[in-house]
Order: C-alpha cells, then sequence, then structure tokens
C-alpha cells in the first residue's frame, strides 16, 4: 500500500527499506519533518501542530481503507495511555473499523527521558485545561486535511489518555458528540463539572478489562455512578474474554458510535 501524503510541504520520502516502526522514530527524532507518511498496515499522515510558540501537538491521521473524498466522515480523536506515542490511534483505529471513521492521534507533549522518540505522557495536573487549545487546533487542522462530519467528532483514549478524554469531553461538550474512555485512570480535572447543564448532555462510553487495574477498575465504577446521578448517556462495558480483548472492546466501541450517531443527526 502506498502511503498517502497531505498537502503540508511533504518532505521527501525516498529512503531506503527499514523497519517501519524504526523508521518512524528516526523521523519523530529529527527536527525538520511535516507531512511525511509512513506505512504502518494503514494509510497515514503524519504532521506537527503548533497552536502558539511553545505549544506543540504531534498528530499522527489514519485514514480509512477506501477513503471516499465527496463523504464527511467521523472522526475519532484518541489520546494514548502514558509511555505510548500517537500510534495508539491506528493501531485502535484497526481494531475498532478500518473503514467507518478517520482517527486522529494525538501525541502528549512530554517525552520519556528513557525513550524521547518513542513514549510520552501527558502533564500530571490540569491537562484538559492546558491542552484544549491545541486539541482544538489538531482537529481543525484535521478538517483541512480531508472530508469530516463536525457533528460526529469523538474523543477517547485509554488509561491517562481515557481519563483526559473525558475531561475534555465534559469541559468542552459543543466540541464532541460524545466521549469513550478505555481503562481510564483517576482524574485530574477539579472543574469537571463547571459547565453541568452542557455536560449532562454528553454521550458516555467508559470501558474496564483490556489494560485494567484495581485502579482503573474503580475509577470506571466511580464515574458511571457520577454520570448516572448527573442524568447523563452513559453505557460501560468490561471485557471478560482472557484474549483478544481490545478487539473485543474495539467492536463494542464500533457499535456504540453508530448508536450514538444515529442519536445526533
Amino acid at each position: 500500500m502506498t502511503p498517502r501524503i497531505a498537502p503540508l510541504n511533504p518532505v521527501s520520502t525516498d529512503t531506503p527499506e527499514m523497519d517501519p516502526m524504526d523508521a518512524l522514530a528516526q523521523m519523530l527524532a529529527s527536527t525538520d519533518w511535516i507531512g511525511e507518511a509512513l506505512d504502518v498496515g494503514g494509510d497515514l499522515i503524519f504532521s506537527d501542530v503548533r497552536s502558539s510558540p511553545g505549544e506543540r501537538l504531534t498528530h499522527a491521521l489514519a485514514i480509512p481503507e477506501n477513503y471516499e473524498p465527496n463523504y464527511a466522515y467521523p472522526l475519532i480523536v484518541w489520546l494514548h495511555p502514558d509511555g505510548r506515542n500517537e500510534m495508539d490511534a491506528c493501531r485502535w483505529l484497526s481494531a475498532i473499523s478500518p473503514q467507518n471513521y478517520v482517527g486522529l492521534g494525538l501525541r502528549g507533549p512530554n517525552p520519556d527521558e528513557g525513550e524521547p522518540t518513542r513514549r510520552y505522557s501527558w502533564p500530571q495536573r490540569a491537562a484538559a485545561s492546558s491542552l484544549a487549545g491545541p486539541v482544538r487546533d489538531a482537529i481543525d487542522e484535521a478538517a483541512e486535511t480531508v472530508n469530516l462530519n463536525a457533528k460526529r467528532v469523538f474523543i477517547a483514549g485509554s488509561r491517562e489518555g481515557g481519563s483526559l478524554a473525558v475531561e475534555l469531553g465534559l469541559m468542552y461538550p459543543e466540541w464532541f458528540a460524545g466521549v469513550i474512555a478505555v481503562d481510564p485512570t483517576p482524574l485530574r480535572e477539579r472543574r469537571l463539572f463547571a459547565r453541568y447543564r452542557a455536560a449532562r448532555e454528553q454521550n458516555v462510553f467508559l470501558g474496564n478489562g483490556v489494560t485494567a487495574t484495581s485502579e482503573t477498575g474503580q475509577t470506571v465504577r466511580h464515574l458511571a455512578t457520577l454520570m448516572d446521578s448527573a442524568g447523563m448517556a452513559i453505557e460501560t462495558h468490561c471485557s471478560t474474554a482472557s484474549e483478544q480483548r481490545q478487539k473485543e472492546m474495539a467492536r463494542t466501541i464500533d457499535g456504540w458510535v453508530m448508536r450514538t450517531m444515529q442519536s445526533v443527526r
């Protein structure tokens, strides 16, 4: 499969063949790349987002198989757990559906000291407040690159990325049609229901069991109780299969997103 290159001043991709992940790490370690694509199992676009000096979120844009430019696709914005990177979006989107959605994977701004070109994390405090602008910028840039349905944008993530997705989805509910959190860790924002009237209309999917711990299980139960008491539309799912838990969770997410889109037309 030939990688797609977004119209983002792409640099040359005429380089010797190498392992895709090694090539990705080498590319991300450079300081002068923008718009270069690699084929790691799907059509991907890489670009660099700067919302203002000092703020930076790198993202990977996963394009559906047989992309149809005249169709406005739903967008799933995926936030990785600490210690991973934006490529998590590509792994999850291929499992959820390789055809139904565009995926936007955002990279945490804090590089790991041991592996600064592969592993990243999110801020420890008030992450949603500090990252709302760059997240919005990345979504807007994605909309300039591919055809997206602005009313069908979902914010999603796993573990730390899952808790951040919940925070962003409830603090900025007008941006998102729904929130997906898989094995979320305890939330960091104190102003979760600062916009209670708007937030209570949000659709939320809470999943547990892919990389679950007692902490994430407790977080899912706490959030489910809190959101249910607020009258929110929530759905929970626990993966119990000993193998292929991500695939089971991904299929459940796909069904939930489809049902949610029917309710927000």
